[in-house]
């Protein structure tokens, strides 16, 4: 598909501007906010972290997300056969898995137990003696690109890495995977449960009472969707010792409000959605390749499948 006209609502580099001009591309930037249906007529292609509430996409008929996630762009709406949506992946899971890695190795050096000795000026804490994450079991909740980068990292430093997905199928470097209907026993082992699922329909509040039961004492990293939790479930996994740790870089509900129970629970950790955050040229450069494939009619590696939601 020859592409010509381009509306972008992300944030723009210098490079990225002197890179369509130079393969033939008319650029028109706008806030989200600020999009008309005129605008949405004049493009054939749509590059934004939302789509703006225009009511239609006009002429457009490819749309690149600059984010992995793409629910905002597919729930509740219907989307036409006509528009192909893209995302962005490029480096997301390796900031991912750094961040996982990052929570991991500070529960195992026990770094909070140190830092409270530091605040007393107590040398001492033998109690606490640092573990090696070596032999430890995780169970990776999605197998896509992030969940499997995430896999290599924690696998590489010895860890015993399981998955779970929509399918089932067999995948390196997971040590096995179980469909999402048939994993408690894979639950049942985990020292750390870690979700970069998407938000579908499938996986909405999925983390709940039924799953937290399951667990025996583990942690819990949150670094796909906020809605896939119900947090009054994960709360309450603490009061019956199902859980002794979570990591939350997404919530239900974001910003967080100050009232939320999460903020204070001590076994707690929020983050504001910075697992993964893309930098302007990143998020470029990860259309302009996807752009060039599209145009060689070449095999795109992150079209999204409506139907799925991811």
């Amino acid at each position: 598909m020859k592409i010509e006209r381009i509306l972008y609502t992300g944030r723009t580099t210098a490079e990225l501007e002197a890179a369509l001009s130079g393969l033939g591309k008319e650029l028109r930037t706008r806030r989200v906010s600020e999009v008309t249906p005129e605008d949405m007529d004049w493009a054939d292609t749509y590059v934004g972290n939302r789509l703006p509430e225009t009511g239609g996409f006009g002429n457009v008929r490819w749309v690149h997300a600059l984010s992995a996630g793409v629910d905002f762009f597919v729930k509740g709406r219907e989307w036409p056969d006509s528009v192909l949506l893209t995302r962005t992946i490029c480096s997301f899971g390796r900031m991912i898995s750094e961040y996982c890695l990052g929570y991991l190795l500070r529960h195992y050096q026990k770094h909070a137990a140190f830092e409270r000795l530091q605040q007393q000026a107590k040398w001492g804490g033998r109690e606490e003696l640092p573990e090696t994450i070596r032999g430890k079991r995780a169970v990776v909740f999605g197998t896509g690109v992030i969940g499997t980068e995430l896999a290599e990292l924690l696998a590489g430093l010895g860890m015993r890495v399981d998955g779970v997905s929509r399918s089932g199928q067999a995948k390196s470097p997971f040590q096995q995977v179980a469909k999402q209907g048939d994993c408690a026993p894979l639950l049942e082992q985990a020292d750390w449960i870690i979700s970069t699922l998407p938000l579908t329909g499938e996986t909405e509040r999925y983390f709940n009472r039924e799953v937290f039961d399951r667990l025996n004492g583990a942690g819990f990293i949150n670094v796909g969707r906020g809605k896939t939790v119900e947090e009054a479930d994960l709360l309450n996994a603490f009061d019956r010792g199902r859980l002794h740790t979570a990591v939350l870089d997404v919530v239900s509900a974001e910003p967080l409000p100050a009232d939320s129970p999460l903020w204070r629970h001590p076994g707690v950790t929020i983050t504001p959605h910075i697992s993964a955050v893309t930098p302007p040229n990143e998020g470029a450069d990860c259309f302009l390749d996807t752009l060039r494939l599209r145009e060689e009619g070449k095999e795109l590696p992150n079209i999204v499948d409506i139907s799925r939601g991811y």
